[in-house]
């Protein structure tokens, strides 16, 4: 911290507002309560005002070496990666990675030397849509023509479960 402070850069303070909880009788009170509403105009410019706090104060004077560094990290993380595949009800499941893309492709094969790969879902192209994009718990039917997964559009955990028609390749 002592680094933000010899910079002349004061860090923004939020602003408080208390709200009150009582719940099994006890009485708490939350001053940034407000914080929680997240399409509030007050929220996004004081986070707006963090970000640009630590970037101005803490990492501006080492962005050389946090590009060097990240850098270095990226270039040993293979771009095309895989993961181990499993076996059930007659199919190897697997999901992969492609190269400067930012989410995983879930696919399946018969056989893992001979089958054609069959795409279930690419996360890539469903991201497409969003801002943002978490799918998580993907579930496939015991007759394995339906794919049924978790989707996370907002970034709050809140999720929306989807179908596919995995022999007509749609939603």
């Amino acid at each position: 911290m002592s680094s933000a402070c010899n910079s002349g850069v004061k860090p923004p303070e939020a602003e408080k507002i208390p709200k009150e909880f009582n719940e099994f009788s006890n009485k708490r009170i939350d001053n940034y309560y407000w914080m929680n509403e997240r399409k509030n105009p007050k929220v996004t410019d004081y986070l707006k005002q963090e970000n640009d706090y630590l970037e101005n104060s803490f990492l501006k004077k080492h962005k050389k070496l946090n590009d060097k560094i990240y850098s270095e990290l990226k270039a040993r993380i293979s771009q095309e990666d895989m993961t181990a595949p499993y076996f059930e009800n007659g199919y190897y499941y697997y999901q992969r990675f492609q190269k400067d893309k930012d989410y995983e492709i879930y696919c399946r094969r018969t056989d893992l030397d001979t089958a054609q790969e069959q795409i279930l879902l690419n996360v890539n192209e469903l991201a497409e849509k969003y801002d943002y994009c978490d799918v998580d718990e993907i579930v496939i039917s015991p007759n394995n023509q339906v794919l049924a997964y978790a989707l996370d559009t907002i970034s709050r955990r809140r999720y929306e479960i989807r179908f596919k028609n995995l022999l007509k390749d749609e939603d």
